[in-house]
């Protein structure tokens, strides 16, 4: 654990001299590539970065579908192969932004509800991020979201995809996921940015800074209803006291928290 958190205060140093660290990769990464797919399929070689893996998106594709990820799959690979405009792109974290989101939503919901396929929806803020802010400062507060935000990224599956939602909030798209796998990635998440050493974080709430995070699991509906399941279940952990993670099972189930 002291390891850990060494190794992480040095991510914290080289994000403020303006490097990108990516935390938890022992290799070196590009923050502003957003991942090639939401399939949550290992991509080891980086094949669908590659050219060969663009040239054989068609075979990639069938193989994805021999194994089960039909719909879901298949329409986030294809998005994804369409390289984002800079414009969609949070220029602070790299991640890609709410716009992104807004087109890449749709369709997950749609080819989930063909395919019988589960998505997950985790919406996460920063907890007192303007507590954060205030004490620290603005270049202090821009250092935080970016290393939340490479924690994030450095905590998702491949093929998952990070979104900047707001100011200190957050959406993680899981496509083809279950029930059990979304929420184990959902405490990672939070697990992840509390263990993480952040500078002046002794003068937050609880001495730490974290996260809250809801999850709403679905598969299909309306995307506005389906974020909003999500907001609400992040809500719920706000008001459960913060650091926390609340996930809602069904269109109209209750939260359940898990941590």
């Amino acid at each position: 654990m002291a390891l850990r958190r060494f190794l992480l205060r040095v991510c914290v140093s080289l994000i403020a001299v303006g490097a990108t660290a990516t935390v938890g990769l022992a290799q070196d990464a590009e923050p502003a590539e957003v991942p090639p797919s939401l399939s949550g399929a290992p991509d080891p070689e980086g094949f669908a970065d590659s050219a060969g893996g663009r040239a054989g998106a068609i075979g990639l594709a069938a193989l994805v579908l021999a194994a089960g990820g039909v719909g879901v799959t298949l329409a986030l690979r294809r998005a994804a192969r369409e390289d984002p405009e800079p414009s969609m792109r949070d220029d602070l974290t790299g991640l890609a932004d709410r716009r992104r989101l807004d087109l890449d939503l749709p369709d997950a919901l749609s080819h989930a509800a063909a395919a019988e396929r589960t998505v997950g929806i985790v919406m996460i803020d920063v907890d007192h991020f303007d507590t954060y802010r205030g004490a620290h400062g603005d270049v202090a507060g821009d250092i935080a979201l970016r290393l939340v935000a490479d924690l994030l990224r450095a905590n998702v599956r491949d093929g998952d995809v990070v979104y900047r939602y707001g100011e200190e909030e957050f959406c993680a798209l899981l496509g083809d996921t279950t029930d059990q796998e979304a929420r184990e990635i959902a405490e990672r998440l939070r697990a992840a940015v509390e263990e993480a050493p952040f500078e002046g974080e002794e003068r937050q709430p609880g001495g730490r800074v974290t996260i809250s995070v809801g999850l709403a699991l679905t598969e299909g509906g309306e995307p506005g209803a389906a974020l909003e399941r999500a907001d609400g279940a992040l809500h719920e952990a706000q008001h459960e006291g913060h650091n926390r993670v609340v996930v809602v099972l069904g269109p109209d189930g209750p939260g359940l928290l898990l941590s």
